[in-house]
């Protein structure tokens, strides 16, 4: 698309809907961790406990590089898509583990809480929902969107 601005003739590429696509996905990704991150702040102010802050600084850190990289990715940045497709594999990785970790040790966790209303199960049923859908589904589509041919195209035709 050319513009003419002052006499000056500019153009402007347009790009690709999938790369619009990721790099929202990756920011709206990166919002929703960091609102995680901050919700295990809240809930160790209020209640005392100690246990949370490690996924705290996880979740913040996590969404802070992820929504950095995302936001570059929008941009054309040549290094940000070996860098989502590295931070993503990673931040898989890690929810994968802790998931499972989680998934071991809730049962004990929630047998200690004596005034729980809600079981065991219905417990891990909201937390594996929780997880495939807010975790693992945008990492995946992250991942499989990067591999596209216009994502390969998009980053070709902007060389830094």
């Amino acid at each position: 698309m050319n513009i003419q601005e002052g006499g000056l003739e500019t153009t402007v590429k347009k790009r690709h809907r999938i790369v619009d696509i990721i790099g929202l996905i990756s920011i709206a990704y990166a919002v929703y961790t960091v609102g995680s991150g901050l919700w295990f702040f809240m809930v160790n102010l209020l209640s005392g406990a100690q246990m949370l802050h490690l996924v705290m600084v996880r979740d913040i850190v996590i969404g802070i590089c992820i929504g950095y990289v995302g936001m570059r990715f929008l941009k054309l940045r040549s290094w940000t898509r070996t860098a989502l497709r590295i931070l993503v594999w990673i931040v898989l990785g890690i929810h994968i583990g802790s998931g499972i970790y989680w998934f071991l040790a809730w049962p004990d966790i929630m047998q200690r809480m004596s005034d729980a209303k809600i079981t065991v199960d219905q417990s891990l049923s909201y937390n594996l929902y929780k997880l495939i859908a807010w975790n693992i589904i945008p990492l995946i589509a992250i991942i499989w969107l990067l591999q596209t041919k216009a994502v390969k195209e998009a980053f070709a035709e902007s060389k830094e």
